[in-house]
């Protein structure tokens, strides 16, 4: 109850914000977004923990209780963990592949101008995209934090 549920999650784009949906940072772009594979790979954790915890509360709750499984609120608490880390795990995927990799077929049109030639983003703000990261100006890097 005293942390705000979400508080990176943009439920408009799907994507994350690194500093949350509300930025302080004195950035003249607005939020920012480096690593989509990052918030990918966390948000299938909290699914994956979710999975784990369900299959040990309805262990347990056979053991020790004559109540199903599906009626246990720590079995109900962990499938919702579950189903939230999934549906965070979807729109955060849908989203990389709209803004973080740039590419153009018969179904999908790029989202940026065709003035910018590179295939992937590497920082993503509210009004830029650039290719680079906060930490290295290589493009094997903006590359490799975004697979």
């Amino acid at each position: 109850p005293y942390f705000p549920q979400y508080r990176q999650k943009d439920w408009f784009l799907g994507s994350s914000w690194a500093s949350g949906i509300v930025s302080a940072e004195n950035s003249p772009h607005g939020r920012n977004e480096e690593s989509s594979s990052e918030a990918i790979s966390a948000y299938e954790a909290v699914a994956l923990f979710g999975s784990a915890m369900m299959d040990a509360f309805s262990s347990s709750s056979s053991s020790f209780s004559t109540s199903p499984p599906l009626e246990s609120s720590q079995y109900q608490v962990a499938k919702l963990l579950q189903q939230s880390g999934q549906l965070l795990t979807a729109t955060e995927i849908s989203a990389t592949n709209r803004y973080w990799h740039v590419w153009s077929s018969e179904t999908h049109n790029s989202t940026y101008p065709s003035a910018y030639q590179q295939p992937v983003v590497g920082m993503l703000y509210d009004t830029m995209a650039s290719f680079q990261t906060w930490f290295a100006p290589w493009a094997v890097v903006s590359y490799g934090i975004q697979l």
